[in-house]
């Protein structure tokens, strides 16, 4: 079981993207993987260098990453 860190972390994540209108699909094109490889790191199940860069790229604060 996650934190409850990791869980606030997802949330923020997704807000802020929600907030942006930029989906989960859209950041994984950007870095050529499939968007479950996006919502797995965003829900901290697994690390990803490139998933990371594509979130930054985003705008997505670096504070919310790991």
């Amino acid at each position: 079981m996650k934190g409850v860190s990791e869980i606030s972390k997802a949330r923020k994540i997704k807000a802020y993207l929600a907030m942006k209108g930029i989906t989960q699909a859209e950041v994984a094109r950007s870095v050529g993987l499939d968007r479950r490889t996006v919502n797995t790191y965003i829900l901290g199940r697994s690390r990803s260098k490139q998933v990371r860069k594509g979130l930054l790229k985003y705008g997505v604060p670096a504070r919310y990453l790991r």
